[in-house]
Formats: C-alpha cells, structure tokens, sequence
C-alpha cells in the first residue's frame, strides 16, 4: 500500500487522461497549469492511484473527467479551489 500525504488523490477506474501517467508535465497539460493555478512538481503512480503533489489554488472545469470510459475517484481535494459536482465522479474515503 502507498500512502501519501499532502497529494491530490485521484483513482481512475479504465484508462488514465494522459498518454504517460508518470509524466507530471502530461499531468499539468491536462488540468491547464499554470493557467488554472500553480503546477503539480510531481506525480506517483500507484495501481490505479493517481497522486499529484505541489500544486496550489487549482480551478478544474465542469466534467473534466466525464469521458464515459474513465471514472475518476478522488480521496484528498490538496490544491482544489474550485470543484463541483460534476468534475469528480465520487469522493473515495481518506486512507
């Protein structure tokens, strides 16, 4: 078991948005840093789990993980400031 702290938290049940999940430069593409906030420094890769750390103050798009193939889970909300209902499709439970 990894377990991270000071990390958004995403699951991704199916395919990851990103071509190369290791990537964090892939990562900040796809969540529009640094237009949207401060860029995630880094990224961990665990199974299905999905940690980015160092970001701040990010402001996700309605449905930015509503791609019916993916359904994205999120356990820590690090760095979200702007989140609703339909940007993430169910909160995981903290580890």
């Amino acid at each position: 078991m990894t377990i991270v702290t000071d990390a958004l938290k995403l699951k991704f049940d199916g395919t990851f948005p990103v071509a190369t999940p290791t990537n964090v430069s892939q990562w900040n593409t796809y969540f529009s840093l640094p237009t949207n906030g401060t860029p995630f420094t880094s990224v961990i890769i665990s199974g299905n789990n999905v940690y980015l750390k160092g970001a701040s103050s990010i402001s996700l798009k309605t449905g930015l993980f509503a791609p019916s193939s993916m359904t994205c889970k999120s356990g820590n909300h690090q760095g979200i400031t702007g989140l609703d209902q339909n940007t993430i499709s169910e909160q995981l439970p903290s580890e």
